[in-house]
């Protein structure tokens, strides 16, 4: 009888385990934001794209989902990129030598204050110049199709809190550097800019994926038979 206790006590506590394993395990959520004049309204939405998902950059926020934490990023700003390709496999995106591009590198720095203090993360920016920045375009990038003259720089400050559809429960919310765009270019300039990049790029869409939908599937539960000593 008590080895029965013991086996059946062995069975939960594995099982409980498991569960625990599971409930804990966080994902990131990287947040990328527009910053606009207050006065100024895009009618179309700024495009991007990350490791082939499509973003839409406007008055919300573009949520990139990573399984563990992602340590750098850059964020290329141009109007139109290429590819190259083998036969009917594309091997790496490009960017078109001739096109206007701004370049940021970002990588991640954590840090905290205090041993008692959540650890806070920040990101060191670098601009590449034309002659620093490679034709390949590396597979953490995220490349927005814009005119690059109209963004003035990227900002470190940014929030959170008026981002929607955000389980901080489960998930490492970190800010990206947020987009801002200059505020002395009229609204016509700045909607026709949209369009431009969008019938610009329909190349691009084909190869890039559909926005996915989640689903999900039962987990197999693992038991573990323990024998009492």
């Amino acid at each position: 009888m008590k080895r029965l206790v013991s086996l059946f006590a062995c069975i939960t506590l594995s099982c409980a385990a498991i569960v625990s394993a599971n409930t804990t395990r966080h994902a990131y959520s990287y947040i990328l934001k527009l910053r606009m004049a207050r006065t100024v309204k895009l009618n179309e939405p700024i495009y991007a794209f990350y490791k082939g998902k499509p973003l839409e950059l406007g008055t919300n926020c573009a949520i990139i989902s990573e399984s563990s934490k992602v340590p750098a990023f850059s964020i290329i700003i141009t109007p139109e990129v290429t590819h190259e390709a083998e036969g009917n496999n594309v091997r790496y995106l490009r960017r078109k030598e001739e096109m206007p591009f701004a370049w940021y590198d970002l990588t991640l720095r954590t840090q905290a204050q205090d041993e008692d203090l959540e650890k806070t993360s920040s990101w060191d920016i670098k601009k590449l110049e034309a002659d620093e920045a490679p034709v390949q375009i590396p597979e953490h990038a995220i490349i927005v199709y814009y005119n690059p003259e109209f963004i003035e720089k990227l900002d470190t400050t940014t929030a959170t809190d008026t981002c929607k559809n955000i389980d901080t429960a489960t998930s490492h919310v970190i800010p990206l550097p947020t987009i801002v765009m200059r505020s002395d270019i009229d609204e016509e300039d700045l909607n026709f800019a949209c369009v431009e990049a969008l019938l610009a790029s329909p190349e691009l869409r084909t190869i890039h994926k559909k926005t996915s939908v989640t689903t999900k599937r039962e987990q197999r539960t693992i038991i573990t038979l323990c024998k009492s000593l």
